[in-house]
């Protein structure tokens, strides 16, 4: 349960950092002399939950005793929707039609694949070079 709410509290903070870094360059880069309390307030919760997600998805990959399948299966079912919700209730993507929900989704799942793979073949990468270096001792 610690380990839960450390890594939950380090999600939280990493969200709170990313959304000050987007404020800051939306600020910076753009003609917005002036920021809303209100849409700052909601963008950043919104970042620290989906940080808070991030974390606590780290540590249920790193402590239930699954099959890789089993928890990316889990774990895209709790993530998509949150995300999906997330993106939907903060404005941040505007669904006009139910062809822009569905395609809202399809590049989500899109996304979620791409990010799932390149983080897959990145630790395998990684896994086949230290083995490589363990024979060789």
């Amino acid at each position: 349960m610690r380990e839960f709410i450390k890594k939950s509290i380090a999600g939280i903070f990493f969200g709170a950092f990313i959304s000050i870094l987007i404020v800051y360059g939306i600020i910076f880069t753009g003609d917005f002399g002036e920021l809303h309390g209100e849409a700052f307030v909601k963008y950043s919760l919104v970042s620290m939950l989906l940080g808070a997600l991030t974390g606590i998805s780290i540590w249920f990959f790193e402590t239930f005793r699954l099959s890789l399948l089993q928890k990316t299966i889990i774990h895209f079912i709790i993530f998509v929707p949150i995300l999906y919700g997330s993106v939907s209730l903060t404005g941040w993507v505007q669904i006009q039609s139910i062809t822009g929900f569905i395609v809202l989704g399809l590049i989500l799942i899109a996304t979620y694949v791409a990010v799932w793979l390149s983080f897959y073949l990145y630790f395998r990468h990684i896994a086949s070079r230290l083995n490589d270096e363990l024979k060789q001792l």
